[in-house]
């Protein structure tokens, strides 16, 4: 088999596996590729009548093998992705820039994306990441469900840290949850907004908070903005903004913040959280007095494969 079949029958075979899958669901993005065969590193994303390729070729490794990139846009093209509807993205490790592969867009431009009743507002070409996090798919419908069955008891209050563009709020939201939506960036912040208004929600049922997280829970801040049934809480994995009081790292510091994130729950409340760090270890040590549940295999989507993408927990005192 030549190596550009290869790379035609592998999309064609994902296509046909996940395609009918994310239509009984009402999924219009999902994960179609990840560097399933080593000499194509790819990951490809599906927004739609869009495709997202992220571009992982090393230089030194993949010398010589620039054709691969070639051959993977031409089996795109066979699917019906034709190249103004391919974007090709790097994330450089000194310098983070994104290549477009066709036509761009007027910047900020969003398209809205489907997703199992909900609609998210994504950016294909200004950013690096687009505004959904496909990954955190099912941890969206577990923290709704979890919502949804409290509502039968009484009101739910959820805060939502590291909000980011509120596609957890607005799961949340709609199964009947009031949220505190946290984040240092008031462009995320705007953009969560956006959502909620995509989604038939009212703004000004929800909080919007623009501060640095980690400094609102250190200073007391968060203890002063009340108590929460649902706190969600999906930091960064390394974080030196200039926004920010001193440096964020999930490895050295997640203890406490678990610790002080679960001082803001009322009698039965759960902290969701989450990390992206490839080998993340949650350290049990200062938090022994926790529940603390993995869940990151249940909350891992149909479409990713890879079990070290994202570390879940369901913590509760």
């Amino acid at each position: 088999m030549t190596a550009p079949t290869a790379i035609v029958n592998r999309l064609q075979k994902n296509w046909n596996r996940i395609k009918p899958w994310a239509d009984r669901f009402e999924i219009e993005a999902f994960r179609l590729y990840d560097r399933d065969i080593p000499e194509y590193p790819f990951v490809i994303e599906i927004f739609g009548t869009f495709a997202v390729l992220w571009n992982r070729q090393d230089a030194e490794i993949d010398a010589g093998k620039e054709q691969h990139l070639t051959d993977t846009l031409n089996a795109l093209t066979a699917l019906g992705f034709f190249r103004d509807k391919v974007i090709i993205k790097r994330r450089e490790v000194k310098e983070r820039r994104t290549e477009q592969y066709g036509p761009l867009y007027r910047r900020e431009e969003e398209m809205p994306i489907g997703e199992s009743g909900h609609r998210f507002l994504v950016n294909l070409y200004d950013y690096l990441d687009c505004g959904l996090f496909l990954d955190h798919r099912l941890f969206r419908k577990v923290i709704a469900d979890d919502v949804r069955a409290r509502t039968k008891v009484g009101p739910v209050n959820l805060l939502n840290l590291f909000c980011y563009s509120g596609s957890i709020s607005v799961y949340a939201a709609k199964a009947g949850a009031k949220t505190t939506n946290v984040d240092l960036s008031g462009r995320y912040l705007d953009w969560a907004q956006r959502n909620f208004v995509a989604n038939s929600l009212m703004t000004s049922n929800h909080r919007f908070v623009e501060t640095d997280v980690l400094d609102w829970i250190k200073s007391g801040q968060a203890l002063k903005s009340g108590s929460y049934d649902i706190v969600v809480c999906d930091p960064p994995t390394f974080s030196n903004s200039k926004k920010m009081v001193g440096t964020w790292d999930v490895e050295r510091d997640h203890v406490w913040l678990i610790d002080a994130l679960t001082q803001l729950l009322k009698p039965g409340g759960v902290l969701y959280f989450s990390t992206n760090k490839r080998g993340f270890k949650l350290s049990t040590e200062g938090l022994e007095q926790l529940k603390i549940q993995n869940i990151s295999r249940e909350t891992l989507p149909k479409d990713f494969h890879d079990q070290k993408i994202r570390t879940a927990f369901r913590i509760t005192k």
